[in-house]
């Protein structure tokens, strides 16, 4: 590996990485699907599918410790050293293999996509749209063992809320955000959280089902609620907040009035007051529902 290479793998979270390999598996890609469960049942276990969890977009908090978030090449470095020695030999081959190539392969996208971003003109402003990798082809299936990851791939796909299935539909047909909100009369921000919250449901029952702990046959749900975040659930949540933050919340979100007259309401230093309380609250129920705030207050109205 160059030295280029090696300092941007070093720079790129692991998180990314998986993220990108599990659109693609979801997208029909086995060979995908085949080596992330693989990697399951290895010592990796319950930590493959953590970063599956990490939301993205302009929402998301940062780590506390962005050291602690594993590279690239720490990944790739474990793989190596034997990190998947528990699978048989052919499995673990094709996963190193497949690991090291597809890390390989998107390095070059992030290096060249770095180099065009350099070289172009700082552009507006604008909403950025999250990161969607292409869409790929779907392979034939080339072995029982994709072909048995894929039909339990779609089983569980199969398990969602009707609904969820279609927006997980548009998502990996690779339709835009933006025109997902026209389709759904919602805005950009709750459609994002609701891919996000439909790709966590998957990774976690896939993870419960190939996992090195798996659950009991029959443990869980033939069919699950919807993703959707809940009006019940967000209004729940609100109730465990600090009295001063619940209260600027419920003024503007539950309520509908504007941060101004909250402002007007708190008297001297009043918009600094109202400002302090509604970040508060928007940092506490992002914590506990692990969804963005205060996007999500959209779900209110459904």
């Amino acid at each position: 590996m160059d030295p280029r290479r090696e300092s941007l793998s070093a720079q790129v979270p692991m998180a990314d990485l998986l993220q990108d390999a599990f659109e693609v598996a979801l997208r029909g890609d086995r060979e995908a699907l085949t080596n992330l469960l693989a990697l399951l049942k290895t010592r990796f276990g319950r930590s493959v599918f953590a970063p599956l969890r990490a939301r993205h977009g302009p929402a998301a908090p940062a780590p506390a410790d962005p050291g602690s978030r594993p590279s690239v090449q720490e990944f790739l470095e474990d793989l190596r050293a034997g990190g998947v020695r528990e699978l048989p030999d052919d499995e673990r081959g094709e996963t190193v293999r497949f690991f090291v190539s597809f890390c390989d392969r998107n390095l070059d996208k992030h290096r060249r996509d770095s180099s065009v971003q350099r070289m172009q003109p700082e552009a507006p402003k604008t909403a950025p749209e999250s990161r969607r990798p292409p869409s790929t082809s779907v392979p034939p299936p080339s072995s029982p063992r994709r072909e048995e990851a894929w039909k339990l791939l779609q089983a569980e796909i199969g398990a969602l809320d009707a609904f969820d299935r279609l927006i997980l539909d548009r998502f990996l047909a690779g339709v835009p955000f933006a025109e997902m909100a026209k389709e759904t009369g919602r805005k950009v921000a709750a459609v994002e959280v609701h891919v996000s919250r439909i790709k966590q449901r998957i990774a976690d029952r896939l993870a419960l089902r190939c996992g090195p702990v798996r659950a009991e046959p029959g443990g869980l749900p033939e069919r699950e609620p919807s993703c959707a975040p809940r009006r019940k659930e967000i209004l729940e949540a609100l109730e465990d907040l600090p009295v001063e933050a619940q209260a600027a919340i419920d003024f503007v979100h539950v309520k509908g009035r504007s941060v101004v007259e909250l402002a007007r309401s708190l008297g001297d230093r009043g918009l600094e007051k109202a400002q302090a309380r509604l970040e508060l609250g928007y940092e506490s129920l992002a914590c506990k529902l692990d969804i963005p705030f205060p996007e999500s207050f959209e779900f209110l109205k459904l």
